[in-house]
């Protein structure tokens, strides 16, 4: 009886499994999709096979930027999500979904990437913190952005400096030592 029950229990679960659909995944990264004249347009990245769905007042921002003079939204995310600029520093932008929750399901085996987020700023290229909420939680990583170019610290200036200045010293001493002579310092 014990062997019957576990051959039907093992059977249903079988059956279960057979029949199931892709699972929804509600997921998302921000992608960069162009850099260039002072322009970063970045997009939503739904993976293969899953889908993600924004509720009203849910946000993306990116933090760690550098120099932002203005953000906007348009193409798809400002005219079919309902995203706007909800606020921006010179070193954060924040999106809000305002109109309508906001869903994309993405069939396809591979990742698709909807945009237009666009931040203007004239710092170079570097690597930003973006995170965002959907209605399952939040995501989070890291994405390329304008950063400020990082200043070399005093310290380790004078510190390479020193280096540079005792390795000149150690190798005209030796030079001046004679031929053949094991002593390398006097």
């Amino acid at each position: 009886m014990k062997r019957l029950m576990l051959k039907i229990g093992l059977g249903v679960v079988l059956a279960v499994l057979g029949t199931a659909s892709t699972a929804w995944c509600d997921s998302f990264s921000l992608s960069l999709v162009s850099s260039g004249g002072g322009i970063f347009d970045y997009g939503i990245t739904v993976p293969a096979n899953t889908g993600v769905t924004f509720d009203i007042n849910q946000t993306i921002t990116l933090t760690g930027l550098s120099g932002v003079t203005s953000a906007s939204v348009s193409g798809f995310l400002g005219f079919a999500s309902g995203f706007a600029v909800s606020s921006f520093t010179s070193t954060s932008v924040t999106l809000v979904d305002t109109a309508f929750p906001f869903g994309v399901t993405n069939p396809n085996p591979v990742a698709v990437t909807l945009g237009d987020f666009l931040v203007d700023s004239t710092a170079p290229l570097g690597t930003v913190n973006w995170s965002g909420q959907t209605s399952v939680g939040t995501f989070s990583g890291t994405v390329g952005g304008p950063v400020a170019t990082p200043e070399p610290e005093t310290l380790s200036l004078l510190l390479a400096g020193m280096a540079a200045l005792g390795s000149l010293c150690w190798s005209s001493r030796r030079k001046r030592l004679p031929t053949g002579s094991h002593r390398y310092l006097s």
